[in-house]
């Protein structure tokens, strides 16, 4: 089975992982009358964040083993940090990252001057903050104040670029483990409880709210586990074989996706559901990593086809363009225009509205991407 050429299926589904995420940002349509459900059963990113990750991971390693692993150009001599790798994974979508942030500025500016802020204060604050931004490493401090400033969304940028500081390091190490197969069942396991550790910093350290979730010191673990995908995948891929189970496997591991999408909100009432559900999250998008990455069944043809490709292409543009959009389509024409009368086919036009801006943004800004 050849291991020259990129999993098109895995690329495939990040077309549909985006929209998943887009589409528990349109959180207006609590306020519609379908709110209830929307929020219960549509209103679910994680599982599609945990992917984009777990795909990371699973990305450099594979074309790490593929260039040579241990054995290839630098393999053998890694520092702890890489700055150029980091610098040259995020090349290609900093650019967009700044003027989506920069695009935030005057409503974070009127934000704070409603606020009480005066004018050389919200000029210090922004200044500030942008000062941290430009970097990419807001994620670092764990707190949302910081992660989520301007633009929302860039947490997930700048917990990417800085593991990347770390990726090539973390290669190496993943590529010299002997018992690889039991990193699969102990990774989730340790995941958990890293994730539960952070998860009382955030509670009980007032300035905490974001270690648990969006920093790359829990986010680190979810590249690692793709990492270690990558080495099990890459080397079943050499050897040819596929399981006559793989076909049917990915219909049931995708099934499954599917029902936890909807049915991962319910849980929110039990008592270790926190534990519980982050612990399906890893199983289940490990099981998709795992199942799609050998093309053989129906899922994967499916997600081969040139329109999800062409939307996992654009999955980035679409993930940095779309929020600032919903924020002002939300702050300018439903509260301001509209006075907050949400209805339900308001609620649904804005969504298609915004969708169908952030796709062609996002068209566009490929197309200039290409030209240069």
């Amino acid at each position: 089975m050849a291991t020259n050429k990129r999993i098109q299926s895995l690329e495939g589904l990040r077309g549909i992982m985006i929209f998943l995420i887009v589409l528990s940002h349109m959180e207006f349509l609590k306020y519609c009358n379908f709110g209830h459900a929307y929020e219960l059963y549509w209103h679910n990113p994680t599982i599609a964040v945990d992917y984009f990750f777990m795909l990371s991971g699973f990305g450099m390693m594979f074309s790490f083993l593929k260039h040579g692993g241990m054995s290839g150009p630098g393999g053998a001599d890694v520092r702890l940090i890489s700055l150029g790798f980091a610098k040259a994974k995020i090349r290609k979508l900093y650019l967009l990252y700044v003027v989506t942030m920069l695009a935030m500025v005057p409503m974070v500016f009127v934000h704070g001057w409603l606020h009480g802020k005066n004018l050389l204060m919200n000029f210090g604050t922004i200044t500030a903050k942008l000062a941290i931004c430009a970097p990419l490493v807001q994620s670092a401090f764990g707190t949302t104040h910081l992660s989520h400033a301007f633009n929302g969304v860039c947490w997930f940028f700048s917990t990417l670029a800085l593991i990347y500081l770390v990726s090539p390091w973390l290669m190496k190490r993943v590529a010299g483990w002997h018992h690889v197969w039991w990193s699969i069942a102990f990774l989730p396991v340790f995941m958990i409880v890293i994730c539960a550790v952070l998860g009382m910093v955030d509670a009980h350290v007032s300035f905490f709210d974001d270690l648990a979730y969006g920093s790359p010191y829990m986010r680190v673990w979810f590249v690692i586990y793709g990492m270690v995908l990558a080495r099990i995948i890459f080397a079943w891929r050499m050897n040819g074989t596929v399981p006559e189970w793989m076909p049917s496997a990915e219909i049931v591991v995708a099934l499954a996706c599917i029902a936890w999408f909807f049915l991962r909100n319910t849980f929110v009432e039990m008592e270790t559901a926190s534990a519980l559900r982050r612990f399906v999250d890893v199983l289940l998008c490990g099981g998709l990593l795992f199942t799609l990455s050998f093309e053989r069944g129906r899922v994967s043809r499916l997600l081969e086809r040139p329109g999800f490709l062409r939307l996992g292409h654009l999955a980035m543009y679409v993930y940095l363009i779309h929020y600032p959009l919903r924020l002002y389509w939300e702050s300018i024409v439903l509260k301001r225009v509209m006075g907050n009368q949400m209805s339900d086919a308001l609620g649904l036009v804005s969504v298609v509205i915004i969708v169908a801006v952030t796709m062609v943004l996002a068209v566009l800004w490929d197309k200039r991407q290409m030209m240069r």
